[in-house]
């Protein structure tokens, strides 16, 4: 099964539908498949950029990466300044007359998935012919696949400290979140090892003892502290289950009678996002005895902590029974887990100070979607495709998708705003579609508009290649570019769409030229079949150069209206002049000049595993 799988992501990977000529920079596949990885694991391929035939010579001025935080390019400005050209040959030996020696560039990208489901990623390679000349782009797609553990739970905060507070009174509450972020549903078991001085109320009907958590739910449980002797305290609370042992620990520090009421303690920010500051926290202060003076103070163990402008009420006088507030406020720049962010110690003459702490989350939000550009290929004039759209948080903040703007006719795409769940915790499914009137290729895209701090804005690209009436190659041209003498490229597809009134019987498909001998048609095992009105069957061409130079051939399809043809170019090189005969990187069901052929898939399978290297950690 795993066999299987290489075969069809080798054989169908490399085909971008969009133009008839390809990128002058050329992959060995497209879209690349990082991996499956583990959630916390990762996947690492091998990206190798090459020219696309003699003529190439280009120099690479950046690679940009467009998704989420689950990819990683490596190293981070990979490619800058690269050049990635068609060499005649060095002169050593075993290059002969006429060689075209690629010169390539490779680079590594990572899937480091933070939750489980489909992934995916664009990158552009920005570049510009060497010595100068107008800039272009190659656009590559990833996938990659993220995988849940059989059991996992996440449980936060990992630690609440509640402060000074007085002997015999109850704190404000905390919320503890458990979730089971696995692949199985389980039962999860709550203990608390101090419950005469720490309560858990549950809310939301969750059952603190024994809680069932199907895959992804989560329960909430509100904890707080009544201390009940003077001094520090600790406890702690334990969730067990099939995931493992999970632990609260909990702090809280009883003190004496006191003149001044605090509240909240502790105090805590709303949960936010990097770079969005939340709502200042106001903490209200109450002297319930004789007149006083207040010294207050903030220890910020986070510089992001600090008083509001008039937030600091240090030095004011409280009369009996009146109250004042101090007002925090937190930056909130760069990323901090769930805890603490500093300690609040409000002071009074006639009294001992109290010590609040301040809490407080920034997580990074960023979105992802599968497919990274939604790319209907070709599609016949009149009719209606579609493709379904995937959006998730890639990070570990949930995003707030608040509307879903632009797709003009012919293209469309369902409006369903909603909020995602940090780390793929839960999805928005999209619907695209386009019904186009017209040919050619057709370009727009759909824009998510969130609450992500710095560019709220998300584009998802939509593209289509529109057929005319009519039996239509796609692409008409395609290019194998270098490959070395007696090596089998990676297939490349060849479209065939039926844009016509009725349906047609292909009777015949062949490779004819000046180098058929060099390509052959691996797939399908039997290309004479029928085509219904709007249909299109999928054509897998190989190249296996058996001497030097430039190659030529063209891939013909011969139907009861006509013939349609689609031309294929490549090089050969690193021979030593002779012709290669039954090569064993040579497809062995190879039947010669103009026979279809059929497809080998241990050979494929083979192929794609030399020519691809995946590293997985």
């Amino acid at each position: 099964m795993v066999l299987g799988a290489i075969v069809i992501a080798a054989c169908f990977g490399d085909a971008k539908l969009s133009t008839s000529r390809q990128a002058v920079i050329e992959t060995d596949v497209d879209p690349v498949f990082v991996g499956s990885a583990t959630i916390g694991g990762s996947a690492t391929t091998t990206i190798t950029l090459r020219p696309q035939d003699a003529t190439s010579d280009d120099t690479i001025t950046s690679i940009i990466k467009s998704c989420g935080s689950d990819f990683e390019l490596i190293p981070a400005n990979a490619g800058v300044g690269e050049r990635v050209y068609c060499s005649a040959g060095f002169g050593g030996s075993g290059y002969g007359e006429g060689a075209c020696v690629p010169v390539t560039y490779s680079f590594d990208v990572a899937f480091h998935p933070q939750g489980a489901g489909a992934a995916s990623c664009a990158l552009t390679v920005n570049y510009v012919p060497t010595g100068g000349g107008p800039a272009a782009t190659r656009k590559i797609t990833l996938n990659a696949t993220g995988i849940a553990a059989t059991y996992a739970l996440s449980v936060t905060p990992p630690q609440i400290q509640f402060s000074d507070h007085p002997v015999g009174s109850t704190s404000s509450s905390t919320t503890v979140t458990i979730k089971n972020i696995g692949a199985t549903a389980m039962t999860v078991n709550g203990s608390n090892s101090n419950g005469s001085n720490f309560s858990v109320a549950s809310t939301g009907g969750s059952v603190f003892a024994s809680q069932a958590l199907a895959v992804g739910a989560q329960a909430s449980y509100a904890v707080s502290c009544t201390p009940q002797t003077l001094g520090p305290i600790t406890g702690a609370l334990t969730f067990s289950s099939m995931a493992g042992t999970h632990s609260v620990q909990l702090g809280c520090n009883g003190i004496g009678a006191s003149s001044l009421t605090i509240s909240p303690v502790p105090a805590n920010f709303a949960s936010t996002l990097v770079g969005r500051a939340p709502t200042d926290v106001t903490v209200t202060i109450t002297n319930n005895g004789a007149p006083t003076t207040l010294a207050v103070s903030l220890a910020a163990s986070n510089p992001q902590l600090t008083f509001a402008a008039g937030g600091n009420p240090n030095g004011i006088g409280l009369g009996s029974g009146s109250s004042t507030t101090a007002r925090l406020q937190f930056a909130a720049t760069t990323e901090h887990p769930a805890g603490s962010l500093g300690t609040l110690t409000v002071g009074y003459t006639g009294g001992a100070p109290r010590n609040i702490t301040i809490n407080g989350t920034a997580l990074v939000g960023e979105l992802g979607w599968a497919p990274a550009e939604v790319d209907f290929g070709p599609v016949c004039i009149g009719a209606t495709a579609s493709l379904p759209v995937t959006v998730y948080a890639s990070a570990a903040g949930s995003v707030d998708v608040t509307s879903v703007t632009g797709a003009a006719a012919p293209f469309n795409v369902t409006r369903t705003p909603g909020t995602l769940q940090g780390n793929h915790g839960n999805t928005l499914d999209f619907i695209a579609t386009v019904n186009p009137t017209a040919p050619g290729e057709l370009t727009d895209s759909f824009t998510l508009n969130t609450n992500l701090p710095t560019v709220p804005t998300r584009s998802i690209p939509l593209k289509a290649l529109v057929l005319p009436s009519g039996l239509t190659p796609t692409p008409d041209l395609v290019h194998f570019g270098p490959s070395r003498v007696g090596m089998t490229t990676a297939a490349k597809t060849i479209n065939l769409s039926n844009c016509g009134t009725t349906p047609i019987n292909i009777t015949a498909v062949r490779i004819d030229g000046a180098s058929a001998a060099e390509f052959a048609l691996v797939s399908p095992e039997n290309p004479l079949m029928p085509l219904q009105q709007m249909e299109t069957v999928k054509y897998l061409v190989v190249m296996s150069p058996r001497q030097n130079g430039t190659k030529a051939a063209q891939l013909v399809i011969e139907y009861d209206g006509g013939t349609v043809v689609a031309d294929l170019d490549g090089n050969g090189f690193g021979g030593d002049g002779g012709d290669l005969v039954d090569r064993g990187t040579y497809y062995a069901c190879n039947a010669g000049h103009g026979s279809p052929v059929s497809l080998a898939p241990l050979a494929l399978a083979l192929l794609v595993l030399r020519r691809r290297r995946l590293r997985r950690a």
